[in-house]
């Protein structure tokens, strides 16, 4: 039962007798745990852990430590000297956590600042295979971390200027220590091409966020079996700036060293014109920004032809948006290629206008052989408290959507097998499976739980788990600050 049961309710059974107490500890130490908060929370951890550290350090997974070492004379705040005492606890107590999987710590400068031997102590710690590191300047990088089964490295500076770096600097190459890194996640790096010498064989997944790196060659000569490349941002101005320039290089690059495919590119429509890969990427997510070039957005069918996609997600933001163009996003030579199109709106609007003015008239001039699954979805970040939308409302949304579905199906020669809307206030996805009836296409309704398995099934089939960096945003538990009045037995 315990396996199944959160933690509150884990600690609430621990309370009751001895026997649970100690039956419920690995349970309780199983999840992500998240300290956010004060030196009391994270000394009221490091007490509880090394009551009976032989025991429970072996038993924690995943830690998160996001606590900031603070210096002040106020008698309320930790001392220096109270400070460096929790640290070097807390040290100790992760010398103990021999099946930890996940670590992220957070404010390393300021960790750092504490006690410079704190990379020396960290580099001692026993094997874990996914480390995030956070900080605000160069120091974040100095943590060189020495795992063999390391499978995902995160390194995020938040401080207002890029740190310039070596990849080097927390990535061994060949067959070092690291030579087992799969995943490589940073931010605000400044990565400069003239560092990039080592080969990283392994890894296979890189996301890049305000990296400032627009040169293709470094990337395929140092990750050569690349499969999925995240851009987060924009390009920066200098870049944008000259968007032919870079991409002309980038092209006459690539005859030495390409790769052969990617699995998952997703990035902005100005990023993807200016890397200009010469191979063939299955899934292609793109952002349209407003301030995107009108010669770029019409060179995408080019764009298209050179990476030949079989599943697109389009972003864009609605409230200025030309409809007139979307029919030129996907060009009549992929009528063989393209199997999925998601449409994602970023802006909000009413799902009536999203289709009406967007949708319904553009995509009549769109003709595919062989889409599978179209999905106008609602945006990624919808409002907390959407308007409801009136019964009447949701009727007339559901015709008009069935109108366009129908539509739809008519316009891609009978090889469209699913349609899903996702749009916002309306109280339910709609899904359709295409059939053929009476020589065109008929739209059968399926409800939630049959719609929900041919997504998982069918028209997901694809799609890669990507962690970004939207996943470090990990639930707190002040779990410790509760079981700590319990009397230890």
């Amino acid at each position: 039962m315990a396996m199944i049961l959160e933690r509150r309710r884990i600690l609430n059974l621990m309370k009751t007798c001895k026997t649970l107490y100690y039956i419920g500890m690995p349970y309780l130490l199983r999840d992500r745990i998240n300290l956010n908060g004060t030196h009391r929370q994270l000394r009221s951890f490091c007490d509880f852990i090394h009551c009976d550290v032989s025991r429970r350090g072996p038993l924690l997974r995943s830690l998160r430590i996001s606590y900031t070492p603070i210096h002040s004379h106020d008698p309320d705040i930790p001392s220096h000297e109270e400070e460096t005492l929790l640290f070097q606890r807390f040290i100790q107590l992760l010398s103990h956590c021999s099946d930890l999987r996940y670590l992220e710590l957070f404010h390393v400068d300021k960790w750092f600042a504490l006690d410079r031997k704190f990379p020396l102590a960290f580099q001692s710690l026993p094997t874990y295979e996914f480390l995030l590191l956070e900080g605000e300047d160069e120091y974040t990088i100095k943590l060189s971390p020495a795992r063999r089964n390391l499978k995902t490295i995160a390194i995020i500076v938040s401080g207002r200027k890029p740190v310039k770096c070596d990849p080097r600097s927390f990535l061994h190459s060949d067959s070092n220590a690291n030579s087992g890194v799969e995943e490589l996640h940073v931010k605000n790096l400044f990565l400069t091409p003239d560092s990039w010498t080592s080969r990283f064989p392994t890894v296979k997944t890189f996301s890049i966020e305000q990296a400032w790196t627009v040169d293709v060659y470094p990337l395929c000569d140092s990750f050569p079996s690349l499969r999925n490349l995240i851009y987060h941002g924009d390009v920066y101005h200098a870049v944008a700036s000259r968007p032919e320039f870079h991409r002309k290089k980038n092209i006459e690059k690539q005859k030495a060293i390409h790769w052969d495919s990617l699995d998952y590119f997703a990035g902005t429509l100005a990023y993807l014109y200016i890397l200009a890969p010469q191979c063939r990427i299955r899934h292609i997510s793109l952002r349209i920004s407003n301030q995107d070039d009108e010669s770029i957005i019409l060179s995408w069918s080019t764009i298209l032809l050179n990476t030949r996609p079989s599943r697109l997600t389009i972003q864009f933001n609605l409230e200025n948006w030309r409809a007139s163009i979307l029919p030129m996003l996907i060009p009549p030579e992929l009528n063989l290629a393209v199997t999925h199109v998601y449409l994602l709106r970023l802006a909000s609007a009413s799902p009536l206008r999203f289709l009406r003015l967007t949708l319904f008239d553009s995509f009549d001039f769109m003709r595919h052989d062989k889409l599978r699954s179209f999905n106008p979805g609602a945006p990624p970040q919808q409002d907390k408290n959407p308007r409801p939308l009136s019964a009447a409302a949701v009727d007339q949304l559901e015709n008009e959507s069935l109108t366009f579905a129908t539509r739809i199906a008519r316009n891609t020669h009978g090889s469209l097998r699913y349609i899903i809307f996702d749009l916002p206030t309306h109280p339910d996805i709609l899904y359709w499976e295409v059939e053929e009836k009476d020589g065109g296409p008929f739209l059968n309704p399926m409800n939630e739980k049959l719609g929900i398995k041919i997504c998982a099934q069918e028209i997901l089939e694809f799609t890669t788990t990507l962690r970004q960096f939207s996943y470090f945003d990990l639930p707190s538990s002040n779990s410790f600050e509760q079981t700590r009045s319990y009397p230890y037995y």
